[in-house]
């Protein structure tokens, strides 16, 4: 099994109704890019791979507004399920 980090942003908190843009509310979306993704070693445990997700999502807090990341495990990116949800307040 492969486990990688699914970095999480806010959304826009607009959308189209009716061919106009509405305000709705904020909620947390995957984060696109090379930088949405960190892959994991999967030798280590879930707590040293919890830490090294904070430790990627500081490096990368000038470049991205990411907010929390998901800890995922699976074959593949399609196909994979999620093991520890981290949101920062």
């Amino acid at each position: 099994m492969k486990y990688y980090a699914q970095f999480q942003t806010n959304s826009s908190g607009q959308t189209f109704k009716d061919g106009k843009i509405i305000e709705v509310a904020k909620f947390p979306i995957d984060a696109l890019g090379s930088d949405g993704v960190f892959i994991l070693d999967g030798r280590n445990s879930l707590s040293i791979m919890i830490s090294d997700a904070k430790n990627r999502m500081q490096k990368l807090e000038k470049l991205h507004n990411f907010i929390g990341f998901k800890i995922m495990k699976g074959e593949r990116f399609s196909d994979s399920r999620e093991v520890c949800n981290s949101i920062k307040e």
